[in-house]
């Protein structure tokens, strides 16, 4: 999200998208994690912010992006019409609807194609426990896909981070289990 120079936010003030609007908050960024792979146009991004009011908040916020273009008229019927020439230079033509390279169609005036957008969406967790929780994958994904692990790779690799900056994300994390 770009802000207006009026609009700057002062420092300690985080402000998420999360899908309905912008969550802010006073916070610090604890870890963060993607699954950017060069060469792959989608990826998933995961961040963890402290909330520094003294609550013990977490604000888990997931961003899914997209270098994935699609043809304007009979294509896969996802995306935002956007004009072709203002896409990145990196984005990919759909593989499935076939749209016309980027370089074709940035040399015809006013073309355009569905492009794919950020999905954004932001949790506030009540502790670093909630927080935990909130970040397993549902039983039936990872049992389905022989995952043996409730937390995705991406998420294993942010609470790696996390454990090592915070110490109730630590402790949560040591958390003995009795039977």
């Amino acid at each position: 999200m770009t802000l207006a120079a009026s609009d700057e936010v002062p420092a300690g003030i985080i402000q998420v998208p999360d899908g309905s609007g912008v969550l802010e908050f006073n916070g610090r960024l604890v870890a963060e994690a993607s699954t950017a792979v060069p060469g792959k146009p989608r990826w998933t991004e995961i961040r963890l912010y402290a909330v520094t009011d003294g609550t013990g908040r977490y604000v888990l916020a997931r961003t899914g992006r997209s270098l994935v273009y699609h043809k304007a008229e009979g294509g896969c019927s996802r995306g935002v019409r956007t004009q072709a020439a203002s896409l990145p230079a990196e984005s990919v033509p759909c593989q499935y609807c076939k749209p016309r390279a980027l370089a074709i169609l940035a040399m015809l005036p006013g073309s355009s194609v569905s492009a794919e957008t950020d999905h954004n969406g932001a949790e506030v967790c009540e502790s670093a426990g909630d927080m935990l929780e909130k970040l397993k994958m549902p039983p039936e994904f990872s049992a389905s896909n022989g995952i043996g692990s409730a937390y995705s790779e991406p998420a294993l690799r942010l609470l790696d981070e996390a454990k090592n900056s915070d110490p109730a994300v630590s402790a949560a994390l040591s958390r003995v289990r009795r039977l």
